[in-house]
């Protein structure tokens, strides 16, 4: 509950829309009496300009992005000569199996 009552008063103090918000009296009062009542109340004091939210937003997208195009993992792929070769001895050949169509190629 003293977590959300931190947040709201932060929200407070953003919504007033200058490049520099003065910290006022009040805000003063209201962090020096949570302090009294909460001994983390710091974890909980973030005060970022809403640039450098975005700046981590399209870090993420960076590094999500990086992370999604990467070079797959595991055997490559073999020439579309070869799987159509494969395909056909496998239909014209249908009781041969894995096995002898391995040992054809």
């Amino acid at each position: 509950m003293l977590e959300n009552l931190a947040l709201r008063q932060q929200l407070a103090l953003f919504r007033k829309r200058t490049p520099h918000p003065p910290i006022s009296s009040v805000d003063r009062a209201f962090w020096s009496c949570l302090s009294q009542a909460w001994p983390r109340w710091r974890s909980v004091l973030l005060i970022v300009k809403p640039e450098t939210v975005v700046g981590w937003h399209r870090q993420g997208c960076r590094l999500f992005w990086s992370w999604k195009s990467r070079v797959p993992l595991g055997r490559p792929q073999k020439d579309a000569d070869l799987r159509r070769l494969i395909r056909d001895m496998a239909r014209a050949n249908p009781r041969w199996g894995a096995p002898r169509i391995h040992v054809s190629c």
